[in-house]
Order: C-alpha cells, then sequence, then structure tokens
C-alpha cells in the first residue's frame, strides 16, 4: 500500500507540474510542430537533464544502481510504426496520454475525448494482438541504451546532452535570463563536464556474451556471484559460486551483484545483474541457441515459474 501511496503522490505531482507548465493546453502542445511554441521541448528538456544527472550521479555515490533501473527491449520495426502513429496522433489531438489526463482533471473536454480514444485504441490492439503479434515481437535489439549503441562512455553521453539542451534553451530563450537560470545552468556544465571526466568504471560483460563463454567452456572463466544466499538459492548462473572476493585468482573473473561491487580492475561486471541472465537468455523474446542450451523458454511461450528457473541446465 505504501509503494501504491508513492505512485499515486508522484503521479500527482507529474501532473501539477504539466498543468503549472502549461502543457494541458492543446493549442499550447500542438504548436511545438508548427515552431511557434516550444514549451513542450524546454520543460520536458529541462525534466531529461535533471533526471539524467540526478541518475549519474547518484549511481556514482553508490546511492541507486544503475544495473537495477529497467530499460525497455527494443524491438526497431514495431517501435517505428507506433512512434509514427503516436506522433499522427499528437498531432491530430494536440494532447499525448499525460496531458490529456491533465487536460480531462481540469475539465477540458478535449482532453476527455483524447482519454477515451485511447482507451479505445489500447483495448482495439489487444483484442486484434494475435494477428499482429508476429510484428509485435519482430526486430528485437535487447535493452539498448546510447552508450551501449554508440560504443562511448556513459559520461560522454550525460554531456553531450547536457550541452545540446542548454544550446537548444539558448536559441529559444533570446530574452536575457535571470541568475537563477543562469546558476541552474552552470550547475548543470560542471556536472556534465565532471560527468565525462576519465575515471575507472568496472568493465562491463552482457549476459548472452557470458552465457557464450559458459557455452564454450571458456578456459580459467570463475564467475563469482555476491548477492545474498537466499537470491543465489532462487536462481544462479550456471558455474557460478557464492562470493566473496576475497583472495579469488582466475584468468577470467566474472562477477554478478545486486549493485555496486569493489571489483577488480581485471574483472567484468554482469551488466543488468541476474536479470539480464533471466531477459537474455532464459526468457527472450525469441529462442535461441543459447536458449535451448540453458534450458530457457521464448517469452510467451510458457510462465516459467521460480521452481523451473532453479532446475535449469547448471542452475
Amino acid at each position: 500500500m505504501s509503494e501504491l501511496a508513492i505512485a499515486v503522490l508522484i503521479g500527482v505531482a507529474f501532473g501539477f507540474a504539466l498543468e503549472r507548465a502549461g502543457l494541458g493546453d492543446a493549442r499550447k502542445l500542438a504548436g511545438q510542430f508548427y515552431f511557434t511554441d516550444f514549451t513542450v521541448l524546454k520543460v520536458m528538456f529541462s525534466a531529461i537533464v535533471t533526471a539524467m544527472l540526478g541518475v549519474y550521479w547518484l549511481s556514482r555515490a553508490g546511492v541507486i544502481d544503475l544495473a537495477s533501473l529497467y530499460v525497455p527491449e527494443t524491438f526497431l520495426l514495431p517501435q517505428l510504426a507506433g512512434g509514427a502513429i503516436f506522433g499522427l496522433g499528437f498531432v491530430i489531438a494536440g494532447l499525448c496520454p499525460g496531458t490529456s489526463c491533465v487536460a480531462a482533471a481540469t475539465g477540458r473536454g478535449d482532453g476527455v475525448f483524447v482519454m477515451l480514444g485511447m482507451f479505445a485504441g489500447v483495448l482495439g490492439t489487444g483484442l486484434a494482438f494475435p494477428a499482429i503479434q508476429s510484428f509485435y515481437e519482430s526486430t528485437p535489439r535487447g535493452s539498448l541504451t546510447l552508450p551501449q549503441l554508440l560504443g562511448v562512455p556513459y559520461g560522454a553521453v550525460v554531456l553531450a546532452i547536457v550541452a545540446v539542451a542548454l544550446i537548444a534553451f539558448a536559441f529559444l530563450t533570446p530574452r536575457p535570463v535571470g541568475a537563477i537560470r543562469r546558476g541552474l545552468a552552470a550547475v548543470a556544465i560542471i556536472a556534465g563536464l565532471l560527468a565525462a571526466a576519465p575515471h575507472r568504471e568496472p568493465r562491463e560483460i552482457t549476459a548472452t556474451e557470458l552465457a557464450t563463454w559458459i557455452h564454450d567452456r571458456k578456459p580459467g572463466l570463475r564467475i563469482v556471484d555476491l548477492r545474498p544466499e537466499e537470491d543465489y538459492a532462487t536462481l544462479h548462473v550456471p558455474r557460478s559460486e557464492r562470493g566473496p572476493l576475497d583472495s579469488v585468482k582466475a584468468e577470467t573473473l566474472v562477477v554478478i551483484a545486486n549493485g555496486k561491487a569493489h571489483v577488480p580492475s581485471d574483472a567484468y561486471v554482469l551488466r543488468g545483474g541476474i536479470q539480464s541472465w533471466v531477459d537474455e537468455i532464459l526468457s527472450p523474446p525469441k529462442s535461441t541457441e543459447l536458449t535451448r542450451y540453458f534450458g530457457g523458454i521464448p517469452r510467451g511461450a510458457a510462465k516459467p515459474t521460480t521452481a523451473t528457473m532453479v532446475r535449469r541446465r547448471g542452475c
């Protein structure tokens, strides 16, 4: 109940912020597409930069674990099609799902009708899902992030997005800004520059790469799991052993942890933790040779239970 209450409070705060920014007004939102009003870009870019810097520095401080954050999987073609449909609907209605809720809550009729259309679309898609499921699950690319896709450090991506945001704000705000805004911009610049400064990050390995090493019986491989014993007993990677790391000697060392772990400089950390092993190997969108080797079940084929996952090959 506490989690539900927190979710409600966050939703109310989000709706309040959208309304205060004027984003419950369809004309203001539609102005973005006609290059007459850039409120949407300013508000959303501000939110993106604030959240991105906050998450990055909280992870550097060890307060949160980036690997535990859920990253939706990429399905290239269906998401491109969905984005096109969403964009067309946004232009026609002038509202998106979140702003339509705000508009409806403040008594605007267009918001009510957009919400009704949204729910009708969800219902229609659900009823038609068997016919479109193959397309819906096509072109999977896993959980992609910009640092992975571009092959650059996370801090460099943070700095680049901060720079793009501040340049956009400078062009879209011709009049002089106040001291508070200049101060916030300076904080963002400093935080972005420090994020891009060189620092040692543990090397990461994906679940697919680790599964390939296990499948190929890579010589000198040792996998150490630092999670609590009960988590390890519920599900663990084949050939892994419970920590600690003290005195572990290996030609190739891979560490699995729930949070940030201090590992030797020559060790690897499993990106995404044990959940990535489930998502990429045990329950991927489609069956692969590695999925079959480790006794996995493609997503949607069946709902694997904890008991069946524990009994899988080597677990």
